[in-house]
């Protein structure tokens, strides 16, 4: 169960599924909090958030479950799982919650190749786990995700590089995370 303002309801059911729970159970405060005054805080705690919480727990008490036949599966590499338009394409992520909203280039099998010819790397090569989902990454879904973020062919030894730090359990991305954004920054001149 998560308790979640208005704006980052589709970032947790996202965030839910990456870590196994497909059904999250949202308590959703209408609105903005801090954007609030008091009283309307009292207000809207009280008429929309509480009794959700309260539902969430009943259902949870009960052995509320999804069936989660509908789930569909996972796409195997090189595997096309849509075609259409531009738009369509934007459409048919944005209902999966497979983007964060903003725009992505269709990753077709000649794209994500010309990504493939700026590494001597196998397409299958495992770089790590990615958390938190603890899902592989491979050369082949760099080359996937370099594409869909609009990035350039050449871009793909960088891309690797930064998919081998972020698979690294020293970095510890499970714990890098926060409503205003952050950037990775070395903790002194001899890390350089």
């Amino acid at each position: 169960m998560a308790l979640i303002s208005s704006g980052f309801v589709r970032q947790a059911r996202s965030i839910g599924r990456s870590l196994g729970i497909e059904h999250v159970w949202i308590a959703e405060y209408p609105g903005v909090i801090p954007n609030d005054p008091e009283d309307v805080f009292r207000q809207k705690t009280r008429d929309a958030v509480v009794p959700s919480l309260f539902e969430g727990f009943d259902r949870l008490e009960t052995g509320f479950r999804i069936d989660d036949s509908t789930v569909a599966a996972e796409p195997r590499p090189r595997e096309t799982v849509f075609s259409g338009t531009l738009d369509e394409v934007q459409d048919f992520y944005d209902e999966r919650l497979w983007s964060d909203g903003l725009p992505v280039v269709p990753p077709t099998i000649e794209r994500v190749d010309a990504f493939m010819r700026f590494t001597d790397r196998s397409a299958d090569e495992v770089i790590g786990v990615l958390l938190p989902a603890s899902r592989q990454a491979t050369v082949w879904s760099v080359a996937v995700n370099g594409v869909l973020a609009g990035c350039r062919p050449e871009y793909m030894p960088i891309l690797l590089a930064i998919a081998e730090v972020l698979c690294d359990p020293q970095w510890r991305i499970e714990d890098a995370g926060c409503t205003p954004g952050w950037e990775p920054s070395l903790s002194s001149a001899d890390h350089w």
